[in-house]
């Protein structure tokens, strides 16, 4: 065989590539695939469960800073009255001040003058609002088996309720309760829970107090 019929292999070495443009090609996949990402989910959004709406931060306080917090309660009349009070908040989202509202109104009044609406021991299960402004309102079954009979001490204490947040959020504009997860026919007998409550138009309570 001849020199020149010999074949000569060609080694053909990887090429080295700097460290500076190893670093921009990593991060501009990076971009790239969080984009990505992005687009997907927005076209997902449209599936999403209504009340994933939550949390729509309309509300002006921030975490840390005391709001001026109207609460309902009743009167020895059998009529309700409101309560201001100052109520520092944890969370910054329109769902999480509401329950800390809640909080408030089932710890009863702080004057001696109004009568709690709620049993004590009622706890908020959970709280979701759509972007229609419906607020569904789970309630611990305390709620219904530590509340006295009646037809009146029933009424007050879904008004109190219904009062309390569309009050204080204006993004609620409808509250329907849910008592243990489920729904209820009553609450004590007495008020249909089968739709949601409106607010109704009550008596104007106490001047607002100046937030500090």
């Amino acid at each position: 065989m001849t020199e020149a019929m010999e074949t000569k292999t060609r080694i053909v070495r990887p090429r080295r590539f700097s460290l500076p443009w190893l670093a921009a090609g990593i991060a501009l996949g990076g971009l790239l695939l969080a984009g990505g990402i992005f687009f997907v989910l927005q076209g997902q959004q449209g599936a999403l469960p209504r009340w994933l709406g939550t949390g729509l931060g309309s509300s002006p306080a921030e975490t840390g800073s005391p709001l001026a917090t109207v609460l309902y309660f009743a009167t020895p009349e059998g009529e309700l009255s409101a309560e201001t009070r100052l109520i520092t908040h944890r969370g910054l989202d329109t769902v999480k001040q509401a329950k800390e509202v809640l909080a408030e109104l089932i710890k009863g009044p702080q004057g001696e003058t109004l009568l709690p609406v709620l049993p004590g021991g009622t706890k908020v299960r959970s709280l979701h609002l759509t972007t229609e402004g419906e607020c569904y309102l789970d309630l611990s079954r305390e709620a219904r088996e530590g509340l006295p009979g009646g037809v009146l001490t029933e009424t007050l204490a879904v008004e109190a309720l219904v009062q309390t947040l569309t009050a204080n959020f204006p993004e609620i504009r409808q509250v329907q309760i849910l008592i243990g997860g489920m729904e209820a026919e009553t609450l004590s007998g007495h008020v249909d829970l089968s739709q949601p409550f409106a607010p109704k138009s009550v008596p104007p309570g106490p001047a607002p107090l100046e937030t500090r």
